[in-house]
């Protein structure tokens, strides 16, 4: 479900939210809300209308009031977490299928001994120490992990086939209708 435009605005231009969410939601309104793939300076509604470019992430921080370093960070932390395309040479933002990745890839695993946290020091040490009700959490993490791998694999094949949809979405709103789609019919046909 996409976002209106102007809780978009609105969430971009808040100072509370930090810079990583800032960069998010005004990529998001500058892509999407501009019937666009990824982050462009306008909206092209008619023939007549100048060919949006691809908006930088200068441009982006000038919009946002936010330094160029900070946005450069932020695009940086948001490719890593899937949020936007890191493969795209433009601000690509991706739908966030599936928030079932592991806290591992975020660079957070409890077992280093370096938790600040008695209770998971305590429990890692009732692991080690072979503690029958406990000792089961390790291989039930692998098969979570798998599982949770096959999803994310899963979510992968069907945001590509979303992107698609919305694509063609996109290309339908421009008046490019590449697949004779009708509004009006209720008994929708197989296209493809």
């Amino acid at each position: 479900m996409m976002t209106p435009n102007e809780t978009l605005e609105e969430e971009m231009m808040n100072p509370v939210w930090p810079p990583e969410m800032r960069v998010l939601f005004g990529i998001r309104f500058k892509a999407w809300g501009n019937l666009n793939d990824f982050a462009v300076n306008g909206i092209k509604l008619k023939d007549s209308d100048p060919e949006p470019k691809p908006l930088t992430q200068k441009e982006l921080g000038e919009l946002l009031g936010i330094p160029a370093p900070t946005v450069n960070k932020a695009v940086k932390f948001l490719k890593k977490t899937d949020y936007l395309d890191e493969n795209h040479i433009f601000l690509c933002p991706l739908d966030k299928v599936s928030p079932l990745e592991s806290s591992k890839d975020f660079g957070t695993d409890f077992r280093s001994g370096n938790s600040r946290s008695p209770f998971l020091r305590f429990k890692n040490f009732l692991i080690a120490k072979g503690v029958e009700p406990v000792k089961i959490i390790p291989p039930l993490e692998e098969e979570r992990n798998r599982k949770q791998e096959e999803t994310k694999q899963l979510s992968l094949q069907i945001r590509e086939a979303e992107q698609y949809a919305w694509k063609m979405w996109r290309a339908y709103q421009r008046g490019n209708n590449l697949f004779d789609y009708k509004e009006d019919n209720q008994d929708p046909k197989k296209v493809a």
